[in-house]
Order: C-alpha cells, then sequence, then structure tokens
C-alpha cells in the first residue's frame, strides 16, 4: 500500500505544466465541509476539517487538534492556527481524488504531500477538542 501512494504522488508531481493551481475560490468549493487527509511518501502526516468562512481543525497524526483559518497570498493559500507557529503556505493543484499539497517557504518549493478527500468527521484528542 505504500508503493501505492509513493508511486501515485511521483506519478501526480511529474505531470506536464497542465495541472493548475488552485486559487481560493476553488479550494475552498473542494474541501468546504470535508475532511482532507495527507500523506507524505505513503505515511499518514495529518488531517484537517473545512468549515465555513475558511475555518479549519488540523489535527497531527496524535490527534491534538489546533483551531485555524486560512486565507489567500497570491498564488498561496496560507494557514494561521492557535498555539502554532504560523503561517504555513502551500500552493494546492487538483489530483484524482483530492490534491497535492506543496509546502511553500518563502521562496522555496519544499514537500509535496497527497491529499484525500473524505466527507467523514474528524476526530480530535484533548485537550482542545472542537473548534
Amino acid at each position: 500500500m505504500v508503493r501505492f501512494f509513493l508511486a501515485l504522488a511521483l506519478a501526480l508531481t511529474a505531470q506536464p505544466g497542465g495541472a493548475q493551481t488552485l486559487d481560493g475560490g476553488a479550494f475552498d468549493a473542494l474541501t468546504r465541509g470535508r475532511t482532507v487527509i495527507y500523506s507524505l511518501g505513503g505515511e499518514f502526516h495529518g488531517m484537517e476539517r473545512h468549515f465555513g468562512d475558511r475555518r479549519v481543525e488540523w489535527a497531527f497524526s496524535d490527534g491534538e487538534c489546533f483551531a485555524g483559518r486560512w486565507y489567500e497570498a497570491g498564488d498561496n493559500i496560507c494557514f494561521e492556527y492557535e498555539n502554532l507557529d504560523g503561517p504555513q503556505c502551500w500552493q494546492f493543484t487538483e489530483a484524482p481524488g483530492g490534491f497535492l499539497a506543496t509546502f511553500i517557504d518563502g521562496e522555496t518549493r519544499g514537500s509535496t504531500f497527497v491529499a484525500r478527500l473524505t466527507d467523514a468527521p474528524m476526530t480530535c484528542t484533548g485537550p482542545r477538542v472542537g473548534v
């Protein structure tokens, strides 16, 4: 299974320049009311529930949740979360079953995560539970 996700990530990142960067409207339409599950190299990294008004809730693999908001900054979509250093900026491109999320650090492109969408709710552990 890990090989499948790794192969998928490599195939998707190798797509020719036809992949479009999602703007805020397209990103919101794709994610609103849904949970996004992020993986890197086939390994679970975290998940994020998207609500209305650009509100989100992020959980790392330990399940502790952090409330936040996202906003557009040029071609990037940036997130700021309570109790986490921010902002965290990304470029998103649509892919089958979800999208690719490439971390942007200043002008440098970082790791690209595979993100899949689900309508399943997200479970948070304490001490901060819910938005």
